[in-house]
């Protein structure tokens, strides 16, 4: 896949010479508080696959799987079929509790319109948020989870999966305050 910029959005475009998907990483340390909420606003180029947001509870990149990805969380959605989403709990490059299951109410992504994604920690559960048009946050599934209850994030990362092209406005992440 390829990563670049174009008219101000970060596009992931999985139909790159390598087509298997991309994934972009914060390049600094971040420590976010534990207990948090992440969300992106995104828009589809070619839905025709994943895009998600990762939480990540080490500085590492494990180059041992396609995503890159080692201790955290992944919050995703599944668009081409408009019913699945995952939150995924990952550990040393590996899935260890995959959450990913259809439910009511999804829908198809439509080319060129705008969603917002992610998903919420409060330090015991994971809730994974519907992607919605208007940015409001609702809340379609959670699972409790304390793999990683007490980690400060220390990054960021998003990805496509294979021959999806997806562009990223802006990530948004905030303390969650019981």
């Amino acid at each position: 896949g390829e990563i670049y910029i174009e008219n101000g959005h970060l596009v992931m475009d999985g139909n790159g010479p390598t087509p298997y998907g991309v994934c972009v990483r914060t390049n600094t340390e971040l420590n976010l508080p534990n207990k948090c909420i992440i969300q992106g606003r995104v828009i589809a180029d070619d839905w025709n696959q994943y895009v998600g947001i990762f939480l990540s509870a080490t500085n590492d990149v494990n180059t041992g799987n396609s995503l890159g990805f080692d201790d955290g969380y992944d919050f995703g959605w599944w668009g081409w079929d408009g019913t699945n989403h995952c939150t995924r709990t990952w550990q040393d490059g590996d899935v260890i509790n995959d959450d990913h299951a259809a439910y009511p109410g999804f829908f198809y992504a439509q080319n060129g319109i705008y969603y917002y994604i992610g998903g919420m920690y409060d330090g015991q559960t994971l809730y994974h948020f519907k992607p919605t048009t208007d940015g409001s946050i609702e809340i379609d599934h959670q699972r409790d989870d304390t793999t990683y209850s007490g980690v400060n994030w220390k990054r960021i990362m998003l990805l496509v999966w294979d021959r999806a092209q997806w562009r990223c406005d802006y990530v948004f992440v905030r303390k969650y305050a019981d």
